[in-house]
């Protein structure tokens, strides 16, 4: 191992301030975005919503470990919600493909999550899908 030295150390403390900065930075942005989501979502302009929380879920995905744990508990919560929402919006959309896509994605997150299920369940109803829909409402 070589020593890095007191100049060494300093330069990785501010890179690790930048990256905390910038995630800071992207992590309001998806706030932001989540916002717009559902202020588009109250004016039933559903498409609109579904860009806004996707564009939201896109910047948690592009946040940089480590994440302090606040930090990261935060980013889930959002992501998650705006999933969920997500999902409700392709619903309005009559798009159940992409329900049953954002209500996996939330349930990787939160597998007993009721939102998700009973939606999920919903949508493959609406596809078909009897037995998973089942089985989604059993859980």
């Amino acid at each position: 191992a070589q020593d890095v030295g007191n100049e060494g150390v300093a330069r990785l403390l501010r890179d690790a301030g930048a990256v905390q900065a910038r995630n800071e930075k992207t992590l309001d942005l998806a706030k932001m975005q989540k916002e717009k989501g559902t202020a588009e979502y109250q004016k039933l302009s559903y498409a609109t919503a579904a860009e806004a929380y996707s564009k939201a879920i896109r910047l948690t995905e592009m946040l940089k470990p480590p994440l302090p744990e606040e930090q990261h508990a935060a980013t889930r919560a959002l992501t998650l919600q705006c999933l969920t929402n997500l999902a409700n919006v392709r619903s309005k959309l009559e798009d159940h493909a992409g329900v049953v896509q954002a209500c996996d994605d939330a349930l990787s997150l939160d597998p007993d999550n009721e939102e998700a299920l009973f939606r999920r369940a919903m949508s493959r109803t609406e596809l078909g899908d009897w037995s998973s829909a089942t089985a989604d409402l059993e859980r």
